[in-house]
Parts: structure tokens; sequence; C-alpha cells
């Protein structure tokens, strides 16, 4: 039986960082504030405390994006998400550069979250730790853009849907059920009536695809189930939307909400 009191999870705030390190803050087309905007900003101070494991980036996802696959496309990004040009007209990464990137920054962060992961003492999660600003965000299934809800929390499932009726989902869909269960008694307890979505837009990126065994099953180098999702949140609920100035309140509620949920479920899941 695992140890139903100290959860074995592993927490990811992989877009954390604003900053263009290594001489890139040169080179970028975008100001200070929307290199803030470009990135999870305050993930790493909400990121729930009671896990094994706790990683964040250190440097922007303009210069590699940690949480897609070594082949993807959006490896190298060139515009961020208001469409506002990366680089400086030229200055953009050289290929030589980019191999670079993936050098120092991609592969050890990876390698980071496979070494926890073959420190696991038994049955462990993968949380891929997000926010996204109060905005439109989509398409969905309809092809529409909806507003940004409060939480979002993604499994590869279908949207709406804890399962899939056509792929294997990174974590179970009782298990993540059961999460929304606890987290609705959690919000209640701190009286936060806040709106939770299922693999709405937001279905989990390579992350929380890759590091499990349900899609994965020679990720852990032992025969212990690991399972992971994304959580996804409105950064509404952490800092002004217009200032970006933090609200320190709602990141205390945000990370004890989340610590008391996880908590709560592990040692439901595995009692």
């Amino acid at each position: 039986m695992p140890n139903t009191e100290q959860p074995q999870i592993i927490y990811s705030a992989h877009h954390d960082s604003s900053l263009f390190i290594g001489g890139f803050s040169e080179r970028t087309a975008l100001s200070q504030e929307q290199q803030v905007r470009f990135s999870d900003y305050g993930s790493a101070e909400t990121m729930p405390r009671n896990g094994v494991s706790h990683l964040k980036s250190k440097a922007s996802r303009g210069i590699i994006d940690l949480n897609r696959a070594p082949d993807s496309d959006e490896l190298f990004r060139t515009k961020d998400f208001e469409n506002n040009p990366i680089w400086k007209p030229g200055q953009e990464p050289t290929e030589k550069e980019q191999t670079a990137s993936r050098r120092t920054l991609y592969n050890p962060y990876h390698n980071q979250i496979q070494a926890a992961v073959e420190r696991l003492k038994g049955p462990g999660w993968v949380v891929a730790w997000d926010n996204t600003a109060d905005k439109l965000i989509g398409p969905t299934e309809q092809n529409e853009d909806i507003q940004m809800p409060d939480i979002i929390l993604s499994n590869m499932g279908e949207e709406n849907n804890a399962g899939s009726e056509s792929e294997i989902t990174s974590r179970d869909p009782l298990l993540l059920e059961l999460l929304v269960q606890k987290l609705e008694l959690e919000l209640e307890k701190h009286h936060l009536p806040l709106e939770i979505k299922l693999n709405l837009v937001f279905q989990g990126g390579y992350i929380a695809e890759h590091y499990n065994t349900r899609r994965h099953p020679g990720i852990m180098p032992t025969d212990h189930e690991l399972q992971s999702f994304q959580i996804e949140y409105n950064t509404r609920l952490t800092h002004d939307q217009q200032t970006l100035k933090p609200k320190p309140e709602g990141i205390r509620l945000v990370r004890e909400v989340f610590e008391g949920t996880l908590g709560e479920a592990w040692r439901s899941y595995y009692r």
C-alpha cells in the first residue's frame, strides 16, 4: 500500500518564468509587461507545497516551450498569445542557439521530471501547473471562443468529460471526477463559488500527456502506476488583470485550496 499521508506528487510550473536569459533580453521585441503576460505569472507562488518535487522554469517559453513535445512545431515560438512578434527583425534564435536551448533548458528540465518520477516510492502523480489570463480562449469543439473559466482540469479526455471513447486518458477518469468533488467541497469551505470545467480547450500539454503509465507504460522503472493531468486556473483569482499587481490573499487561497484538495484526493483514492 502507498503512503496515504504523504502524497507522491510531482508539480511542474514550467511556464512560470518571464526571463529572456542568455543575451536574448536585448533581442526580444516584447515589452517587459508583454514578457510577463506571456508567462504563467505567479504559478510558482501558487504551486501547492505538499508534493515530493516542485519544478519551475528558468526562462521564458519564448526561448523554448518546456510543455511541448521535443518535435513540436510550437517548441520555438515566433509570436506571443496576442500575436505580437517575440523577436526583433533578424534577431530570431539561430538553429545553433535553438540546439543550445534544447541542451541547456529543455533536456535538463525533463531530466529533472524523469529523475523525480524514478525516486517515487510507489504510485505517483505528475501535475502540470498552469494558468491563463481572464480572456477569450478557444476554439471549442463547436469552434467557439469562450471566456476562460475559473478552473480547467485536463487529462487528455473529451471536452467537458473526464473520459474518452477514443483515447486512453492520462489520468483515471474516476480519479478526475473524485478531484472535482473534493475541489468543490474545498471551494465551498473557503466560500469560493468557482466554475470548474473538464478538458475544455485545454486538454493537457506534453507533460500531462507524457508522464504517465496509462499512455506510456515504460515511463516508470517499476510496476507502480504513474498518472498525470493539468490544472489551469484563471489569473484573475491571483492578479489584477490590468496592472498585473498580485493579490496576496488570492495567491494564498489558490495554493491552499489545491493543497487540501489534492492531498484529500490522494488519501481517498489510495485508502
